[in-house]
């Protein structure tokens, strides 16, 4: 937390600097084109903090054999991004995930598309996903981001995420013939944003989220008192889920630490409200002395949970 106050006061600093110039040359053209260079290059600098990128050569929990790939491509310059099976492509990037089918329960039906924390990647996520899986019957798909992993790209930013997020859901509906019935949306922390995001968009049995908040313009403004609010002033909004929690029909789970000072769960508590107002079938679950990272020491409760939740998921005769 040190370290990000740190870095939130060297961009403020950028900021104040980049307002005087502002106020001082803001008639001139060129100077204009100059100023929108420098916010690019603070919205880089943010990027960098909210998605510390952990790039490795491999993974250690996920064998070569679950891991699978999809290709971002996009058909000309300036349409929309397109599948791999369009004509005359140029290949984007190509977008990592594992999928680990779920040996306590050979034969379920139901699937889950998980999207991890913004300190981890899906090595680390899948040793939570596969806890949940000895007592929950789902198969897991679990979503690379940029920078995070294998995946290699330039850059990581919310809207290659979210980009990647709808593509691999529609990737994994028609690669493995699921239908969005069978289809569980399920984020923690940072990712909770890409979930709610095609949640908000596409249909799906429901959503699970862990540790959510409303927004990062709203999470960073509370996270360093005075620093973080002039700095989300001056911010591009990156994940806004509560605009997106509106738009969502499925049946919602929210479940948050009492102890979470990184994400407070006053969030969740935001959340489940404005849900209430558009779908009764939400429903939030406070868990006493869990904090924002031991979430790990607390599968079998997050497994009950979602198991009285989400009937469909329940081992058999629960």
């Amino acid at each position: 937390m040190d370290q990000l106050a740190y870095q939130l006061c060297l961009i403020l600093t950028l900021l104040m600097l980049f307002l005087v110039l502002m106020m001082l040359f803001s008639r001139s053209k060129r100077f204009r084109s100059f100023i929108q260079r420098i916010k690019s290059y603070l919205e880089s600098q943010l990027d960098k903090i909210i998605f510390p990128a952990r790039s490795c050569n491999e993974y250690q929990n996920i064998s070569q054999q679950d891991l699978k790939v999809f290709s971002v491509v996009r058909k000309n310059v300036g349409e929309e991004i397109q599948n791999q099976r369009c004509n005359n492509i140029e290949l984007n990037r190509i977008v990592h995930y594992a999928y680990l089918r779920n040996n306590s329960f050979p034969n379920t039906e139901y699937n889950v598309i998980y999207f991890h924390g913004n300190g981890e990647t899906i090595d680390e996520a899948a040793y939570f996903v596969r806890n949940l899986m000895k007592s929950l019957q789902f198969n897991a798909f679990l979503i690379e981001y940029p920078k995070y992993g294998i995946y290699k790209y330039t850059q990581t930013s919310a809207k290659i995420i979210l980009e990647d997020s709808i593509l691999a859901y529609e990737h994994i509906k028609d690669e493995y013939q699921i239908d969005e019935s069978k289809i569980f949306i399920f984020g923690r922390s940072i990712g909770t944003g890409p979930a709610i995001h095609i949640a908000s968009q596409k249909k799906c049995k429901g959503l699970i989220i862990i540790s959510a908040y409303k927004s990062l313009k709203s999470l960073i403004r509370e996270i360093v008192f005075g620093i973080g609010y002039l700095v989300s002033k001056f911010m591009n909004e990156r994940f806004n889920n509560e605009e997106n929690i509106k738009q969502i029909k499925c049946p919602v789970l929210f479940i948050h630490g009492v102890d979470d000072t990184l994400i407070p769960s006053t969030h969740s508590i935001f959340l489940q409200k404005q849900l209430n107002n558009q779908n009764k079938e939400s429903k939030l679950e406070l868990f006493p002395h869990m904090a924002h990272n031991n979430i790990t020491e607390f599968i079998y409760e997050i497994s009950e949970k979602i198991a009285l939740n989400f009937r469909e998921l329940s081992k058999p005769n629960d």
